[in-house]
């Protein structure tokens, strides 16, 4: 008979990777939480407390990736010119599982650029590595560029299509419908959609392309729930069913809304604060009683937008 500790974590594995099949955003932002987490100070490079917490979910995420998570954690020293051997796992790693999100790519040039800054000033010992890392950046900086010319909006329209689908014929079931309308468009964030819109210069284009999304979940809305575009609902209504969410489904949406501000981003915000607290709590104060469809879609694209403002290029 399997002991039963191995058989949690057997389940426990598959309904990760489950996840992370169905919701990619998972694998791209891991690795930017995990990239923030490389902190110069001084002469040494630390971890933040939430991925040395070997329970977090963030955790739980890097190690499903490539399985390395220890390894890359035993590199990590005091000494800065460390942190500069990590980023080179995780560079060979990107690589080898061609990830090519811009908002990875960018976080990694940012931190290569910072710890190879740090590096020269405290270490005369590492020429080796420094023009190494000189040769990563170049060559990742050659990446970006031409990721940035590969988006076309085409491109973009065609990952709306495919999550649409998936979302229409698969997922939509698995949660309540404010929540698959959050996991939908987050998950095209971090894909060519987001790319698109945050590095096309066409704003028209842009705008074309977000109100096609947009009747696209409006579509879905009517068809699941017979909803009409401009047909009231009470908010708290569409929240309170989220906190009835099966305990690994809460900390993958815990996560996935952990950016969120009240003030700022407050939808998000009230659906990361129903999923933390397990019983209906409280919608933030900065969102109206009732929305209808139309308006809600509305919000939840533009709340994603300004995650750029608020975290950077996260």
């Amino acid at each position: 008979m399997m002991d039963e500790s191995l058989e949690t974590v057997l389940d426990s594995k598959t309904i990760l990777n489950a996840f992370r099949q169905n919701h990619p955003q998972l694998t791209e932002k891991g690795i930017v939480d995990y990239i923030n987490g490389l902190e110069v100070i001084n002469d040494q490079v630390s971890f933040s407390k939430q991925i040395i917490n070997g329970d977090s979910f963030l955790n739980k995420i890097l190690d499903s990736i490539t399985g390395k998570s220890q390894q890359r954690q035993l590199l990590i020293n005091k000494n800065v010119a460390t942190s500069l051997e990590v980023i080179s796992v995780w560079l060979q790693e990107l690589e080898f599982y061609r990830i090519d999100n811009d908002i990875v790519i960018t976080r990694l040039i940012d931190k290569l650029s910072e710890t190879r800054n740090a590096t020269m000033h405290v270490n005369r010992r590492v020429n080796e590595i420094d023009s190494r890392v000189v040769e990563l950046q170049s060559k990742i900086s050659f990446e970006f560029s031409r990721l940035n010319e590969r988006v076309q909006r085409t491109e973009a329209k065609s990952h709306v299509d495919l999550v649409i689908a998936k979302w229409n014929a698969e997922l939509w079931f698995n949660y309540p419908p404010l929540v698959s309308l959050y996991l939908c468009i987050d998950e095209l964030h971090w894909g060519d959609f987001g790319m698109y819109c945050r590095n096309s210069a066409d704003a028209n284009k842009v705008n074309d392309l977000t109100d096609y999304l947009r009747n696209c979940l409006l579509e879905i809305i009517k068809k699941r729930i017979g909803t009409e575009k401009n047909e009231l609902f009470v908010m708290a209504q569409w929240l309170k069913p989220i906190s009835a969410l099966p305990d690994e489904r809460l900390e993958m949406l815990t996560y996935l809304c952990n950016w969120a501000d009240s003030k700022t981003t407050p939808i998000t915000w009230s659906i990361y604060s129903y999923a933390t607290s397990y019983t209906p709590t409280h919608a933030s104060k900065d969102i109206p009683i009732t929305l209808n469809s139309a308006r809600l879609i509305d919000r939840l694209v533009d709340e994603q937008s300004k995650r750029v403002n608020l975290n950077g290029n996260y």
